[in-house]
């Protein structure tokens, strides 16, 4: 069962942290077509 937890964990943080990342993306791009208007 502990074992099950940590890999649980592991997706949870691994999902997370790719959600910030295309969150960040989204919005350098936002960013930068504000610049260019």
């Amino acid at each position: 069962m502990e074992l099950l937890h940590k890999v649980h964990l592991k997706k949870t943080l691994e999902a997370n942290f790719k959600n910030g990342l295309k969150n960040q993306l989204i919005a350098d791009r936002d960013h930068s077509s504000f610049l260019t208007q």
